[in-house]
């Protein structure tokens, strides 16, 4: 009985603490989601009250400061989508042959336009074909995310490289970028569900903390790891490894 009641305490204290992680993170994603979604609320409204007031040159600098608005959204929306659905347990991996070279492609196809916006140099390192057994999307996503990130993080007319290789039995994909990096503190934490810290990018790209959780979250549903170094000034290096077929 002493130890049914303890394991029950236990058991209360960690739901406890789960449910005071997740509204500390719900209300940071709140406070992120606000900001953006007021800011374009406003420009609409003063756009369609003034709208023949404003120049061409002004237009095209709302209209790219609202796309990037509603980029860093839609990316918030879907990492917060994503995150709950693999603490509830309803992410199942579908496991096929995956060819890396052609997935990492496909990855970086729809973030290409804003590293051409901040004129950052992609330096694509693809080796002979690797192929996965490993689950497409999931992979997908945490590649994405890792991209989308160096491309934040990263100065106008910075560089950004992406490896892969194999090495034995595994797939090794190195994401590197000279951007602002992660300051040690930070970084020390950086995958704790009970510390949350929001960064904008470089030219004021949201962020809300999630993304790297998530990738995290993914790479240990397909048997996948992954390591962060960073200094400050300098550049990050994301190193994921997966197992090849």
């Amino acid at each position: 009985q002493e130890t049914i009641f303890k394991e029950l305490v236990d058991t209360e204290k960690e739901l406890r603490n789960v449910s005071k992680t997740k509204d500390q993170l719900y209300s940071i994603l709140m406070q992120d989601l606000r900001g953006p979604i007021n800011s374009l609320l406003n420009f609409l409204h003063d756009a369609k009250v003034n709208f023949d007031e404003y120049s061409e040159e002004d237009l095209k600098y709302f209209i790219t400061a609202g796309h990037r608005s509603i980029s860093g959204l839609n990316s918030l929306v879907n990492n917060l989508y994503t995150w709950i659905r693999s603490q509830n347990g309803s992410i199942e991996p579908k496991l096929e042959s995956v060819e890396l070279n052609s997935l990492i492609k496909e990855s970086i196809e729809p973030l290409v336009s804003s590293a051409n916006d901040k004129n950052i140099e992609l330096d694509l390192q693809l080796n002979n074909s690797i192929n996965l057994h490993t689950d497409r999307e999931l992979l997908k996503i945490v590649l994405r995310n890792l991209i989308n990130n160096a491309i934040k993080f990263t100065e106008t007319f910075g560089k950004m490289t992406i490896n892969a290789q194999k090495s034995g039995e595994n797939a090794i994909i190195i994401i590197q970028d000279n951007g602002k990096g992660i300051s040690s503190e930070i970084l020390e934490n950086i995958f704790d569900t009970k510390k949350q810290y929001t960064t904008k990018g470089t030219s004021g790209e949201l962020g809300s903390g999630l993304g790297l959780k998530v990738c995290k979250d993914l790479l240990d549903k397909i048997n996948g790891s992954m390591t962060i170094h960073s200094t400050l000034s300098k550049g990050t290096t994301v190193t994921v490894t997966i197992q090849s077929i």
